[in-house]
């Protein structure tokens, strides 16, 4: 068995990256199609993951080289 890129069970369990969850505009609230609204780091026993509701991190940044580090 192939174990995918994201582990959905260990996911963040947080209803801003829930399928059910909607950012309110203009507020940090987010609305729950099943409980109502909510703070975007809690969680109900409704949450159903989304991977494409996730923020991935950034990535690392890139050293600069010079040409001179390519000398002999």
């Amino acid at each position: 068995m192939r174990k995918s890129v994201i582990d959905y069970k260990n996911a963040p369990r947080e209803c801003q990256n829930c399928l059910h969850g909607v950012r309110m505009p203009g507020d940090e609230k987010i609305f729950c199609k099943k409980t109502g609204i909510r703070l975007p780091g809690s969680s109900c026993k409704k949450f159903c993951y989304d991977p494409l509701k996730r923020t991935p991190k950034r990535p690392p940044k890139i050293e600069q080289f010079s040409p001179e580090d390519f000398e002999l």
